[in-house]
């Protein structure tokens, strides 16, 4: 099965790393969003807050993350995506969401009519649980994923998520595909996928549609 419905894609123009930072948090969610910074060597997970992007860091004291050696960031949520690629000092960004924005000029939205699966798309995060998850003063818990060839990564989740102990499940990134109609053709095409969450999951008890290894 599958549900159908209009998407919002906002070209969002040149933005630096301030900018990029104030319209994760107005337009992809304060509170609930999570943000992938692709690096030449690494992908560091973090969350935005006043005034950047914060992680727990190697110590666990918490640090903020520097988006300038970032080649690409997507900071998603349930409500939207936001993907901006580095072009020299800025760089280049897009919104992705099935929520109306008003807030925009029409010549920056493009609208698509597009079906979706019932059920998501979950990429497994490389690593298993390390130790228990550890909770700060403000946002949600985290826990360190370490896996051999990777080593140690510091994942955001959500403690509503977990049954149990959460060294006994894996975690993933659960994703939306969207498809269009070609309407020449009469056929379905891929068009694109969005990241919605950090989910968390028994080992033995997989659900939720495909699993995929993202790392």
């Amino acid at each position: 099965m599958s549900t159908s419905g209009d998407l919002f894609i906002v070209d969002l123009g040149n933005l630096d790393a301030d900018a990029l930072h104030t319209e994760v948090r107005e337009q992809v969610g304060g509170n609930e969003a999570v943000v992938l910074l692709y690096r030449p060597d690494e992908c560091v997970i973090a969350i935005p807050r006043e005034p950047g992007f914060w992680r727990p860091g190697p110590t666990g004291t918490g640090e903020w993350v520097d988006p300038s050696a970032a080649y690409e960031i997507i900071a998603f949520s349930q409500r939207a995506e936001l993907h901006w690629v580095r072009e020299g000092k800025q760089g280049r960004a897009h919104l992705v969401t099935e929520s109306p924005v008003p807030d925009f000029d029409a010549a920056m939205v493009r609208t698509v009519q597009v079906h979706w699966p019932k059920d998501s798309v979950n990429y497994l995060l490389w690593g298993e649980p390390l130790g228990q998850p550890r909770t700060f003063t403000d946002g949600p818990s985290w826990i360190t994923l370490s896996a051999a060839r990777i080593g140690a990564i510091e994942v955001p989740m959500a403690d509503e998520d977990v049954q149990g102990d959460v060294r006994d499940g894996e975690f993933t990134l659960k994703a939306v595909e969207y498809f269009a109609a070609d309407e020449e053709h009469g056929n379905v095409t891929f068009g694109m996928q969005r990241y919605v969450a950090i989910e968390w999951q028994k080992t033995k008890k997989h659900s939720g549609g495909e699993e995929r290894s993202h790392g």
